[in-house]
């Protein structure tokens, strides 16, 4: 009933006032959220951010991680669930390593 109830979930100013009707999970007791990047994983991510480039912006991270704490109904301890979502998109960056140096040809081999 909660996806088609007014006020949940199409209002962009939430009431806050009672976080607990908007309770989906209640089984849920932890979640939290890891993205890796260039620098490796960190808690927090903004695409915005300039890149170490200097010239481009970070975008999506490479990876999210994503870990949770729930309490199955049929266990007195907690469960811990972690996932590591890929990003396809995030490109990173990656520079190509530069081509071989050409080398010359012989003028004195004929080549037979």
């Amino acid at each position: 009933p909660w996806v088609t109830a007014d006020g949940i979930r199409n209002n962009p100013d939430p009431d806050r006032s009672d976080e607990a009707s908007d309770l989906i999970a209640p089984e849920v007791l932890d979640i939290t959220f890891s993205y890796f990047g260039s620098e490796g994983w960190t808690s927090t991510w903004t695409g915005s951010d300039p890149a170490s480039d200097g010239g481009s912006v970070l975008g999506p991270p490479r990876a999210i991680q994503i870990t949770m704490v729930i309490q199955m109904p049929d266990s007195d301890e907690p469960k811990t669930i972690t996932h590591v979502i890929p990003v396809r998109a995030a490109v990173g960056l990656y520079t190509p390593p530069p081509p071989p140096e050409e080398i010359p040809e012989d003028p004195t081999t004929t080549g037979t």
